[in-house]
C-alpha cells in the first residue's frame, strides 16, 4: 500500500492525514484526498445520455429522463441533431477528454484525547472540506492534475484561482508540495487510487438534461431547443 510520508493513511488510497496545529481544545488535522476520473467530452457526455435513455433506470437521471414529453424522450433515442447541438451547448466540459487525478487539500478541526479518532468513511472528509461551518480554519483547495500514461503530470501553478496575491506565493508552495508527496507517492500506482469516473459522468449528463427542462419549450407540439436565456417569442407551452 503506498504510503505518503508525514501522513497517516485514513482510507487506503483515498484519505490521508497529519496533525497541522495544536490549538488547545482542538487539534488542527490537514487532510489529502485523492480520487481520479476521465472527465468526459461533450461527446462522451450526450452518448451516455442516449444510452441512458434506451436504460432509464430509477435513479435520478433516470427519473430526469422519463419526466421529459414524449417528442423530446423520441429526439434522444434518435438523437436528433437539435437536441445533440443542445446538449452539447449546455455541457460544462470540453471537446476533447481527459484522465485526472482530484487532489482536495484541507484543514478540520477535531477533539484531541479519546474523541481524535478520525472516521474510515472517505465520504466523510468530503463533505466536511465542503462544508465551510465544518472548516473554520485553513486552506481548502481542490487541484486537477492530469494523467497521462498513467503518469502524473506537474502541478501548473498558473491555473489556481487564488485572489489573495499577498498570500498567493505562500499558498502556492504550500499546495506544491503536497502535490509532489503525492507525485512522489503515486506516480507508479495511479491504478491504485479510486476511481469514480462514472459518478463525474452522470453528474454532466444530469446538468445537461436538466437544462433541457429549464431552456426547452414545446410549441405547437414540436420541442425547440433554445440557447441559455433565448425564450421563443409567443410559446404555445403544453
Amino acid at each position: 500500500m503506498p504510503k505518503i510520508r508525514g501522513y497517516q493513511s485514513i482510507v487506503e488510497n483515498r484519505v490521508y492525514a497529519k496533525k497541522a496545529q495544536d490549538l488547545g481544545d482542538l487539534v488542527l488535522i490537514e487532510l489529502l484526498l485523492l480520487r481520479k476520473y476521465h472527465l468526459p467530452s461533450k461527446d462522451e457526455v450526450v452518448d451516455y445520455i442516449t444510452y441512458r435513455s434506451l436504460k432509464a433506470g430509477k435513479d435520478d437521471l433516470g427519473c430526469l429522463i422519463r419526466s421529459l414529453p414524449l417528442r423530446v424522450q423520441h429526439d434522444l433515442l434518435e438523437s436528433d441533431t437539435d437536441i445533440v447541438r443542445f446538449l452539447k451547448e449546455q455541457s460544462l466540459v470540453d471537446d476533447e477528454s481527459a484522465d485526472v487525478l482530484e487532489l482536495k487539500i484541507g484543514t478540520l478541526p477535531v477533539r484531541p484525547g479519546r474523541e481524535y479518532a478520525l472516521p474510515s468513511s472517505a465520504d466523510f472528509y468530503y463533505r466536511a472540506l465542503d462544508n465551510p461551518s465544518y472548516t473554520p480554519i485553513g486552506l481548502r483547495a481542490t487541484i486537477g492534475l492530469e494523467v497521462m500514461d498513467d503518469t502524473i503530470q506537474p502541478l501548473d501553478s498558473e491555473t489556481l484561482d487564488i485572489d489573495d496575491s499577498r498570500q498567493r506565493t505562500n499558498i502556492i508552495n504550500y499546495i506544491q508540495r503536497a502535490v509532489d508527496k503525492v507525485r512522489r507517492t503515486f506516480d507508479q500506482h495511479v491504478d491504485e487510487i479510486e476511481d469514480v469516473s462514472l459518478l463525474v459522468l452522470h453528474k454532466h449528463a444530469f446538468a445537461s438534461v436538466a437544462a433541457i427542462n429549464k431552456y426547452a419549450f414545446i410549441v405547437d407540439g414540436f420541442p425547440i431547443y433554445t440557447r441559455k436565456g433565448t425564450i421563443p417569442e409567443n410559446p404555445n407551452l403544453n
